[in-house]
């Protein structure tokens, strides 16, 4: 794995998932990116406005900045990225950079240790070009432990037999259990 695009906003699910995208790439000795998809449509229409983009992807850069400077790691790449749909954003980072996986955190709703889709989350899960791993509510206070179960959800097709194989390298690596709902075998 190459590289891990972490989806970031201002949502308290941010925070685990820049945990957990950090912990994976220092499993995997991956780059770690973390990515802001702002609201803005560059298609060609007389609605594009250059001054009102700038200050959106300055505004998206700042907070960027401020995340990497919390999680206290420079080596961080961040990039802030134009499009109105966040998921259809990441997914198309992913698949610009051949990345390895996808990181998003949980909505803030639920229990803590639980990952609860919210909608960019639910979104990236269909059709994404990598694995997606969601960061469990209340990860980044508690991702000093070793995860205890690495979840892959499995249909057969081509593509979750990547995100198992993904999964199966992770909990290997962590001696978490992998927990593989919808597989046959």
């Amino acid at each position: 794995m190459s590289k891990i695009i972490v989806g970031v906003d201002e949502s308290p699910g941010s925070a685990g998932a820049i945990a957990l995208g950090s912990r994976l790439a220092g499993i995997t000795g991956a780059t770690l990116a973390l990515v802001n998809v702002f609201p803005y449509d560059t298609h060609p229409s007389r609605a594009l406005n250059g001054e009102f983009e700038a200050y959106l992807r300055q505004d998206s850069l700042a907070l960027l900045e401020r995340l990497r400077d919390a999680h206290g790691d420079e080596s961080f790449e961040v990039r802030a990225v134009p499009n109105p749909s966040p998921s259809h954003g990441l997914h198309q980072l992913a698949e610009d950079e051949d990345a390895g996986l996808i990181v998003v955190g949980s909505a803030h709703h639920g229990h803590a240790g639980r990952v609860f889709l919210g909608g960019t989350a639910e979104r990236l899960l269909h059709g994404s070009p990598c694995p997606v791993a969601i960061a469990p509510v209340g990860y980044a206070v508690r991702s000093d432990r070793e995860p205890a179960v690495v979840g892959c959800g499995y249909d057969g097709s081509v593509s979750a037999q990547h995100a198992l194989e993904a999964a199966r390298h992770m909990a290997a690596a962590t001696g978490a259990h992998l927990r593989v709902p919808g597989a046959n075998a």
